[in-house]
C-alpha cells in the first residue's frame, strides 16, 4: 500500500461527490436554483444608470456594446462579460443593485 507521510487516513478516502446524474435526477442542473433565485434588471434600464457613472469614452463603447446586443451581433452572455470588464464588477453590481432598490419602492 503506498502512503504518503503525513496523509490521514481521511486524506486517503475522500467523501463521494455528487456526480452530474444526480444532480439531473431532481429535473434541475446544479446551479439553477441560484439563477433562478437571482432577480433580472432590463438593460435598457441598467445602461442609462451606467453611463451617468462612466467617462464619455466608456460611456461611448457601452452605448456600442449595447447596439450590438441589440443587432443580435453578440448574445447576451457576451454583452455582459464585456460589460463587466468595461464598468467593472464593483460598478456593475452596485447599479443593480440601486435599480433593484427603486424597483421594490415602486411596489
Amino acid at each position: 500500500m503506498d502512503l504518503v507521510p503525513g496523509m490521514q487516513n481521511a486524506d486517503r478516502n475522500p467523501a463521494p461527490r455528487m456526480g452530474n446524474q444526480q444532480a439531473m435526477a431532481t429535473g434541475h442542473p446544479p446551479n439553477a436554483m441560484n439563477r433562478a433565485a437571482s432577480k433580472q434588471v432590463n438593460f435598457a434600464l441598467l445602461i442609462p444608470e451606467l453611463e451617468r457613472q462612466l467617462d464619455k469614452d466608456r460611456a461611448m463603447q457601452l452605448q456600442g456594446l449595447y447596439v450590438r446586443l441589440r443587432s443580435n451581433y453578440i448574445n447576451k452572455e457576451q454583452f455582459v462579460r464585456h460589460m463587466k470588464s468595461l464598468v467593472g464588477d464593483h460598478m456593475l453590481k452596485m447599479a443593480v443593485y440601486k435599480l433593484e432598490q427603486g424597483q421594490l419602492n415602486q411596489i
